[in-house]
């Protein structure tokens, strides 16, 4: 069972681009992080799929344990998926010690089971006979990483898979979280075409490639590894909880060797166009003319599928053609290159967001005035790596441990429950589910460790979570430490006010970690105080004022003539220094850790007096004058003494 719905949600958000990107990391440490100056991410999964078979034999009450093979290098575990015989299923109990286990539902009623996070199962025979059966087990490993995107085209790097494996192993998804206002353009393989385009998807199978605005899976079989070059283009932010749900079924014909372009209507009022699903088809009694075929143009659109083939009827050979795409756009075009008419319909589908997003979860009411009219709706959650502990549909039936399956006691809806996603189907034909659904989420407080400029922690301050200009969750900086808890999926940006001054501003990175180190621009201030001659004014009063903020210091320098006020916020900032009435002012930029000299105007220090230059200058001048008239004096009283002596 595949189903691709893609939304695209009409508000304008510029995007700040710079030049290219690399992977640069990957989630081998998924506890410690550091805050990004730019907002935009890429997930990156290289996953490699292996199959076996294995034979089992169980005594009543025994059990089997299986072991998953050793990851290859550079890859870990992502999950086993084991497929029973039907004759086996109700005789077989699987477990895990560590994992979580889903199941899945097929449409014949066979049960496959999904084990994720640990590679070691069980198997138990807990029924009354002995059981010898075959078990299909398949694995898979991935590589996975988020790649911080600096500008609007990115350079990939695909290995290929290590020996034995082979490309059909191999699959890639890259994903834009929906909440960023940047989607897909181009993708160029190693062969420089660009696999996006209509053109190169017809020339592979729908399988190889997957297309969505925000997310593309790309199979191996048949494409080239190597180098791939991925080009972005600015979109709309999209929610993380979507209804969808179709419109209308618009059906056209197209004569032969015609075009026709297709609108979409608008959609009704408080939804969204997200995409539409067209099916185009005709059969013909003579053979469909050699070379001719159907084209499809639109700006961004996925080949679903395409069947040309024959029908024997008795007498009659009859020629039928199918193309199945995903198209998401308002508006394309249809060329008919055949010598015969074709029908096409057209299925539109819009979206709008739903629920509300608390500290337990996630909680959404659809009404039936939300489904009326539709043949399919479909509720969609992604929690970009909180885990999704628990989903609860109307009538309070649970329905966690489902993926991809059509369950049977609720009209074979679709329910797929990942671990940070969940789709559900709400309307299949005259099949409707409303109500309340119930989203139980585990979300992770995160640790900030507030830091000035030389790594020592703040000791008091903010810390701000903001998320599209709304402020969403603060808490005070205690010796450093500030702890959060953001509680639905968003682009948060961080900011933190020290003193009355914003000292940081960032973004966090993903997938959100245990803690984040936070450095901010906080800097310390060293002032000297000396004299004419350089000598330290041991004793003089340094007042700092912030420009900027109502930050007022004073202290009085050391022996050194020095004194260092630490964790000041970056600012503007009027220095005074002051020593026995003699005084100097100096503004300054902080922007970094300063080192500051006053120098004032200050020669000597007398009997606790500071004598500037022209004081000392006006001093010695009476001095020396002083000198010479006590020099004078004591000549004419030395003269008069030698002549009364004679």
């Amino acid at each position: 069972m595949k189903y691709r719905p893609v939304s695209i949600l009409m508000l304008m958000l510029l995007l700040v681009c710079i030049l290219s990107i690399k992977i640069v990391s990957s989630e081998s440490d998924i506890t410690s992080g550091s805050i990004a100056q730019n907002p935009m991410f890429l997930l990156y999964v290289y996953s490699l799929s292996e199959e076996h078979t294995i034979s089992i034999s169980l005594n009543v009450s025994s059990t089997f344990e299986y072991r998953a093979p050793p990851p290859p290098d550079d890859l870990s575990f992502d999950f086993m998926e084991i497929a029973l015989p039907s004759a086996a299923l109700q005789s077989i109990k699987i477990a895990s010690e560590k994992g979580i286990i889903k199941q899945r539902i097929s449409e014949e009623g066979d049960i496959t089971y999904r084990v994720y996070a640990d590679p070691v199962v069980t198997m138990t025979n807990i029924g009354t006979e002995w059981v010898n059966t075959t078990v299909k087990i398949k694995i898979r490993y991935v590589d996975r990483a988020w790649i911080p995107i600096e500008g609007m085209r990115a350079e990939i790097s695909v290995p290929a898979p290590p020996i034995p494996f082979e490309s059909e192993n191999v699959t890639l998804t890259l994903e834009i979280p929906a909440f960023l206002p940047i989607r897909f353009k181009a993708i160029y393989d190693p062969l420089n075409r660009n696999i996006l385009s209509p053109k190169v998807q017809s020339s592979l199978s729908p399988e190889d490639i997957v297309i969505e605005p925000k997310r593309v899976r790309i199979r191996f079989e048949s494409l080239p590894f190597g180098i791939y070059i991925v080009e972005f283009e600015e979109s709309d932010i999209t929610p993380c909880s979507i209804l969808y749900r179709n419109i209308d079924l618009i059906k056209h014909e197209i004569a032969p060797s015609h075009t026709q372009i297709i609108a979409i209507p608008a959609p009704p009022e408080g939804w969204h166009f997200s995409h539409a699903e067209v099916i185009v088809t005709t059969v013909s009694l003579v053979d469909i003319e050699e070379g001719g075929n159907v084209t499809l143009e639109a700006g961004l659109v996925d080949e679903v599928e395409k069947v040309e083939n024959t029908i024997v009827v008795r007498f009659i050979r009859a020629k039928y053609l199918l193309r199945a795409y995903v198209v998401y756009s308002d508006r394309f075009k249809i060329i008919n290159n055949l010598k015969v008419p074709i029908i096409v319909y057209v299925v539109p589908f819009v979206y709008k967001e739903v629920g509300t997003w608390t500290p337990m979860g996630l909680s959404i009411s659809v009404g039936n005035n939300d489904l009326e009219g539709s043949t399919y709706a479909f509720l969609e959650v992604k929690t970009y790596g909180t885990p999704i502990e628990k989903v609860v549909i109307p009538g309070n039936r649970e329905v966690t441990q489902y993926y991809d399956s059509l369950l049977p006691w609720i009209g074979n809806l679709l329910v797929d429950i990942g671990i940070d996603h969940a789709l559900l189907q709400l309307v299949n034909g005259n099949t409707t589910l409303s109500g309340s659904f119930s989203l139980a989420l585990k979300w992770s407080s995160i640790l900030f460790r507030v830091m000035d400029a030389n790594g020592r922690p703040l000791q008091e301050g903010r810390l701000i979570l903001i998320s599209k200009g709304e402020v969403v969750s603060t808490s005070d900086i205690v010796h450093g430490e500030a702890i959060v808890t953001p509680y639905k999926p968003a682009l948060y940006e961080v900011t933190v006010v020290y003193r009355g001054v914003r000292v940081f501003d960032g973004f966090l990175t993903f997938p959100l970690r245990e803690h984040y180190d936070v450095i901010t621009r906080v800097y310390d201030l060293k002032v000297r105080v000396v004299g004419k001659r350089g000598q330290a004014l041991i004793g003089a009063v340094v007042n700092v004022t912030c420009l900027d903020s109502n930050i007022t210091l004073s202290d009085i320098v050391d022996a050194n003539g020095s004194v260092i006020f630490p964790q000041l916020p970056e600012g503007n900032y009027l220095i005074r220094a002051t020593y026995k009435g003699v005084s100097t002012t100096e503004q300054v930029v902080l922007s970094d850790n300063l080192d500051l000299d006053l120098k004032l105007d200050v020669i000597f220090d007398i009997i606790g007096i500071a004598l500037k230059m022209n004081q000392t200058i006006i001093a010695v001048s009476v001095l020396a004058i002083a000198l010479i008239t006590i020099g004078i004096l004591l000549k004419r009283r030395n003269n008069s003494s030698s002549i009364v002596l004679s």
